[in-house]
């Protein structure tokens, strides 16, 4: 363990063809998937950020991953990840369930972002009415028929 590189290098040399191995190795010789990094991020904001999907699914098969962890900045792993991947904030939304994923999931939420010209709250508006369609069907439907009733000022 003493001659593996702390997860931050790890994550800096991530662009060659080995990056899920030497990940994988950091992890099974004891490394802690749950360590902050000097950007305030765990190996699973890190992750999600990164595009390498490989290792998200491999964090997601392990039991001490902490979810729950809140940056300073007050975002978490599900906020990064539906910011920036449908595909992760669908896989991290069926793996947890927390008080920080259900704000998203709630028709006032949804209705307050519904009409924006910002175009990031756009595509998380998206993204969740993804994750909406599939897991939750009566959200989507009622947040569709409150955008029709806005549309004809109902």
């Amino acid at each position: 363990m003493k001659n593996l590189k702390r997860f931050n290098e790890l994550f800096e040399i991530f662009t060659h063809i080995d990056e899920y191995k030497k990940y994988r190795k950091y992890i099974e010789n004891g490394g802690d998937v749950n360590e902050i990094d000097y950007k305030d991020n765990t190996m699973l904001i890190t992750s999600i950020i990164t595009p390498y999907d490989d290792i998200f699914d491999y964090i997601l098969t392990l039991d001490n991953v902490d979810y729950s962890y809140t940056k300073s900045n007050g975002f978490n792993a599900f906020d990064y990840a539906i910011r920036r991947s449908y595909n992760k904030a669908l896989k991290l939304y069926k793996k947890v369930s927390n008080r920080n994923i259900d704000e998203y999931f709630n028709i006032n939420y949804l209705t307050s972002i519904m009409f924006t010209d910002n175009i990031v709250k756009k595509a998380l508006l998206n993204n969740i009415l993804k994750i909406a369609k599939d897991y939750d069907s009566e959200l989507y439907r009622e947040y569709f028929k409150i955008k029709k009733m806005k549309k004809y000022n109902l």
